[in-house]
């Protein structure tokens, strides 16, 4: 799937930090940026386990392991695939064992799911990296990461990434220019391109080009980086079939950036869980979960304890085979209540509707660490550039209107 990562230099600048699920949203603002070498951001904060590495593909698309991480497909499953594609994605992680003989290997699988023309070039550029022989001008011609990720992972749903094959194409020149440390010549070729200049803004585009070290691109990166989160999504919310019946059976997408406390900030999860009590009719979590709980074993569903700690917005509901249950249950009920619904349609939508609200709150982790370690991401319609949550909220509006 990940089949080019190996083939030329891409920048690879990494952004360590801890799972944003990790900890409660009221304590993220405590995390800071320190810097530890030209290459890296670690961002520390007081949680278990390792810093989760984030690392941009390019110039501002994430890493395909950032994205499963987003998508909540944790990379050690991936690295579990039997076979030659397990020992690839372990080899790209670690990046400290040649993956062109697991790659070589696997080359009748990826060609088979590539055009004739393309596969082809694909065999000659595999040959040319064993042979030492590859150069940037071929690397030109070759589908890159993503598009070669997308033909693996075609049964994937997710709409960012076609968006992500897209801008890969055109971002490549821009990826180069980055990786030679020419910052100036990235951001001229971003400029001059209509497609790639709709997620960066004038500031963004004079910082990458003042640019002197591969840290200091870091900030405008993220930017035009949650720019492209935010687009995708309204754009999805736009114009999908499923994103417009997880709204008619759910709400809004908008809905799920209320603000849940007087300060104006959002909590996803929390709006989620009180869409998921509307769908059952009932007037509170309590009595929603002695519905949901009708003929289900307690244990077989999340604690009440955790339920209300979604509800307070301390904690984002994290993907579990309970978590699915919970849904099962609020569609069967919905289905219930409503007889005109079908509960199945209501459980698919239901799931699409969490994994915006997913979305939504990995979007908002990452807008509050741009504004800890740079100014906010401005745009005209921003009436507090100060607020993750507002800047969100208008941006997110902004862009169904373009993409409407």
């Amino acid at each position: 799937m990940t089949c080019c990562s190996m083939l030329g230099s891409c920048a690879r600048t990494q952004i360590s930090m801890p799972n944003p699920r990790d900890f409660p949203r009221h304590r993220r603002n405590k995390t800071f940026m320190k810097k530890k070498d030209t290459t890296s951001v670690p961002l520390r904060h007081k949680t278990r386990g390792r810093p989760t590495p984030y690392q941009f593909q390019g110039l501002f698309l994430p890493s395909i392991q950032w994205e499963m991480k987003t998508e909540g497909v944790p990379w050690h499953e991936m690295e579990n695939e039997p076979n030659e594609l397990g020992s690839l994605f372990r080899n790209l992680r670690r990046q400290d064992v040649d993956p062109t003989s697991s790659l070589t290997n696997l080359l009748p699988i990826i060609q088979a799911k590539m055009q004739p023309n393309s596969a082809a070039e694909f065999k000659s550029a595999v040959q040319a990296v064993r042979d030492g022989a590859f150069t940037d001008d071929l690397l030109m011609q070759m589908p890159g990461n993503w598009a070669c990720f997308r033909m693996g992972a075609d049964k994937l749903q997710s709409p960012y990434f076609d968006e992500y094959v897209t801008i890969e194409t055109e971002v490549k020149a821009a990826d180069v220019a980055l990786d030679e440390g020419n910052y100036q010549r990235a951001a001229e070729l971003v400029q001059s391109n209509a497609n790639l200049r709709q997620y960066w803004s004038d500031e963004n585009l004079r910082n990458l080009a003042s640019a002197t070290t591969p840290n200091a691109t870091l900030s405008p990166r993220l930017q035009a980086w949650l720019q492209l989160q935010v687009s995708v999504l309204a754009k999805w919310a736009m114009r999908e079939s499923v994103a417009l019946q997880a709204q008619q059976n759910c709400g809004s997408l908008e809905h799920l950036l209320n603000a849940l406390r007087d300060d104006g900030s959002a909590a996803p999860g929390a709006m989620w869980l009180r869409a998921m009590v509307r769908l059952t009719k009932a007037h509170s979590i309590a009595e929603a979960l002695r519905l949901v709980r009708n003929e289900t074993l307690v244990e077989d569903l999340p604690s009440e304890a955790t339920i209300k700690r979604w509800s307070r917005g301390s904690l984002f509901p994290v993907a579990s085979e309970k978590l699915e249950k919970f849904i099962r249950r609020v569609s069967l009920r919905a289905g219930i209540a409503d007889p005109n619904l079908n509960h199945a349609e209501v459980f698919e939508s239901a799931q699409r509707y969490y994994w915006a609200a997913r979305r939504f709150d990995s979007i908002l982790w990452f807008v509050s660490l741009a504004h800890s370690g740079t100014k906010a991401p401005k745009t005209e319609s921003s009436d507090c550039v100060h607020a993750p949550s507002a800047w969100l909220r208008a941006e997110f509006k902004r862009l169904q209107g373009y993409h409407s």
